[in-house]
Order: structure tokens, then C-alpha cells, then sequence
């Protein structure tokens, strides 16, 4: 009989009673081997029960017995023989443990088989043939390990298509109105922090240009964890939009537009430009197809000095005077419109006083201070408006009319006035 290069065959005795030896402490040896991997391993401690750990513990049992085959062979593992990998590597895929981390048990259990292996070499003779299985032990774990990373990629990319398939379902579900049936799709809302009476947002973003399909999925990713990190966020690429359903707490609007500005930068940084919508925070998931709207309309608002509109974090005059049309614009009067345009073309020194003086609640000395000009400096601008605007600035109807004339030319403009 020809022996494989690395392999011996037939064994010598002295090899045949180191096998053998692993072989009588099968059961012994997976057992220690699925003990050192729930301890070393932190996602298969937090994923311990008796269940999963037999399952484990099988698992490392099958590796000692195809290993024994391969070595009494003299020769590396069959395709056959690892047919018995599939399984196992599925339901870790299944179980969300990480390729990593599975390879990092594989390693543990193998660690111990062969420690296993030499632990009846008490002699020089035996001892010099442990030296010989070195490379088909080697060899063995390189080919096993091999499989099962392939194994565990083409099942993960199966579960990833399928998880998609049924976010997406999920969401045309949520956003057609229609009720989500119990099984997959209740189950990826639950996955998402979505029940049916949640506190949530829903987010639409467009490309400032056409990207590839995956990294579409990439931002689509990034913005359904960038409020929460659930295991699989509501978030899904519908052709060239993202549209995300983010659970977000009663009065987190703030937080939601802080969290989503910062996240364009970075994807900006990264070459994948979007503009972001916003709706505002709805509760009961019955509203679903009423903040898509919202956050549509809050993405068409958006300009290239505001990329994220969040209707979560402005204020209801900003964004009536952000939604005006041109019958809006034609209403404001010539002389405050023509006030308002000079201002503005001239850096708009005038207007931002305004703004911080309706911000002040109308106190000129609060204005003059978040200004960081003098008080009488303050005081002169304020008559300077009056003066061109032909309006009382003691009169809180003119200054609303004032503030709406200056949104909506801000807004006209792409320019953010507050």
C-alpha cells in the first residue's frame, strides 16, 4: 500500500496504539474540548444550553472519528467524509456565531484531539512516531477548516438573502398599510425593537449619484444601526432608496438628527453621498405609511447645505415656512421681500439678528449677548430693520411676518437660517 506524502500506511504498531488510544477516549475528549470552547468562546457561553452544547459536543465527536479514518488510510479526508461538516456549520451560521469564532472552536477542539492523540506516548519509540501524525493531523485540520469556511460563507449568504427578502416584505407590509402576519416577518420586526406599539422614525435617503447595488446596502446598513444596534435593523435598498423604520424614544428627535448628520459625513467621507429624510417620531405602527410621507417630503426639503432634514428636530414654523410655495412667497409684502433679499445678498447681517432676537423672546439684551455685540450695537440694528422693513419690531404679528419672509427665502436659497 502507497502512502500519501505526510501520511504513514499502514500505521506501525506504536501508531496504531496512539490512535487507538484517541479512539477509546472519543466521548472523554469531546467532552473536554466542548467544555474549553463555552469557556474560551464568549458567543457559545451566551448561547449555552444543554441542546446547543450536545450539538457541540457531536460535532468535535465526528472530527476524532473522521481524523482516526484518515489516519489509519494514510491518507487525507474525502470529500464524502466531510459531508458531515455541512450541518453543524449551518446551524452556527443559523445560531449568528461568528465565521471567526467558529473557526476559533474548531481550533480548540482539534487542540485537544491531539493532545489527546499523544497522550499514550510514554516511550521513545512512541513518541518519535506522535512526531510522524504531526503533518497528517496538520493537513487534516487544514482541509476540515477550509470546508467549513466555505460551508459557513454559502450558508450565510443564503440566511443574509433570505433575511433581506423578508425585510423588504416586512416592509411593504408596514408601509401599504397592511398587517404583519405572526411567523418570519413578526419575528424580523421584533429582531428590528419594532412592536406594534413603538416609538419609531422612518428614514429616506437618495443618492447624489448612482452607486453599485452593494454599496447601496452598505449605507443602508450603517443607517439602520445608527440609532439603535439591533441584530437586523428594518433598513432596505427599494431600487435606488434606502427606507429604514428606526425605533427611537419619545423625544429623541434631537439625538436621531445629530446621529444622522454625523452618519453622512462619514459616508460622504467614504464616497457614498446621500440625502437623508427624516420623519417626525409616530407611534403604533399603523402610522408607518404617514412618516414615509413625511420623511419623503423632509428628503426633497434637503439642499447641499442641509443634507439631513429631520422633521424630528425642527420646529413646526420651520417647517411650514421650509414647505412654502411660490403662492407663500407671493404673500410676503414687496417691501419686506426686498428687505430680505438685499440683507441676505449683502451677508445677511441684518436677518441673523432678527432670527436671534426672535430666539431671545424679543429681549435686546439677550440678543445683543448671544451676538457677542454690544447692546446698543443691537439696538441699532433692530431700528435699521424697522426702518427698511416698514414693520413695529414691538409687535409680534410684524416680527412673524418678518421671520416667515426670511425662512422662505433661506429655504428658496438652500440656505439653513436656523
Amino acid at each position: 500500500m502507497t502512502a500519501t506524502p505526510g501520511y504513514a500506511a499502514p500505521l506501525s504498531a506504536a501508531g496504531a496504539r496512539l490512535v487507538g488510544g484517541l479512539e477509546s477516549r472519543t466521548v472523554e475528549t469531546a467532552r473536554d474540548a466542548t467544555h474549553a470552547i463555552f469557556d474560551e468562546i464568549p458567543a457559545y457561553a451566551a448561547s449555552h444550553s444543554e441542546r446547543f452544547f450536545s450539538d457541540v459536543c457531536q460535532h468535535v465527536e465526528r472530527n476524532i472519528a473522521t481524523l482516526i479514518c484518515t489516519l489509519r488510510r494514510g491518507g487525507p479526508p474525502t470529500e464524502e467524509e466531510l459531508v458531515f461538516l455541512r450541518a453543524p456549520t449551518a446551524r452556527r451560521a443559523q445560531h449568528e456565531i461568528a465565521l471567526d469564532e467558529f473557526l476559533h472552536a474548531f481550533r480548540i477542539g482539534l487542540r485537544h484531539i491531539w493532545r489527546s492523540l499523544v497522550r499514550d506516548a510514554d516511550d521513545d519509540e512512541s513518541r518519535a512516531v506522535a512526531l510522524t501524525l504531526v503533518d497528517p493531523v496538520a493537513e487534516y485540520i487544514n482541509i476540515a477548516s477550509t470546508r467549513v469556511a466555505e460551508v459557513y460563507l454559502e450558508v450565510e449568504q443564503l440566511l443574509l438573502a433570505e433575511g433581506e427578502r423578508v425585510r423588504r416584505d416586512v416592509l411593504e407590509d408596514l408601509l401599504g398599510a397592511a398587517g404583519v402576519r405572526p411567523g418570519p416577518r413578526a419575528e424580523a420586526l421584533g429582531a428590528a425593537g419594532l412592536s406594534t406599539g413603538a416609538s419609531f422614525v422612518v428614514v429616506s435617503a437618495l443618492a447624489d449619484r448612482r452607486m453599485e447595488p452593494s454599496t447601496l446596502r452598505t449605507a443602508a446598513t450603517a443607517i439602520g444601526r445608527v440609532v439603535a444596534r439591533n441584530t437586523a435593523p428594518l433598513a432596505v435598498q427599494r431600487g435606488d432608496e434606502i427606507v429604514a423604520v428606526l425605533p427611537v424614544g419619545p423625544g429623541c428627535g434631537r439625538a436621531v438628527a445629530d446621529a444622522l448628520d454625523a452618519l453622512r459625513a462619514r459616508l460622504a467621507a467614504e464616497d457614498m453621498p446621500l440625502r437623508i429624510g427624516v420623519s417626525t417620531i409616530v407611534t403604533g405602527l399603523v402610522q408607518a405609511p404617514a412618516a414615509y410621507r413625511e420623511a419623503c417630503v423632509a428628503r426633497a426639503m434637503s439642499s447641499e447645505a442641509r443634507h439631513v432634514m429631520c422633521l424630528c428636530g425642527i420646529t413646526a414654523f420651520d417647517y411650514l415656512t421650509l414647505t412654502g410655495d411660490g403662492t407663500a412667497a407671493r404673500m410676503v409684502a414687496p417691501e419686506i421681500a426686498a428687505f430680505v433679499a438685499e440683507d441676505l445678498a449683502a451677508g445677511g447681517v441684518l436677518t441673523d439678528t432678527l432670527l436671534a432676537y426672535a430666539a431671545a423672546d424679543l429681549n435686546v439684551k439677550l440678543t445683543a449677548e448671544r451676538l457677542f455685540v454690544h447692546v446698543n450695537t443691537a439696538h441699532k440694528r433692530l431700528a435699521r430693520i424697522a426702518e427698511r422693513s416698514g414693520r413695529d419690531l414691538r409687535r409680534l404679528n410684524d416680527v412673524i411676518e418678518l421671520l416667515i419672509a426670511i425662512k422662505l427665502a433661506a429655504a428658496a436659497a438652500g440656505r439653513s437660517s436656523g
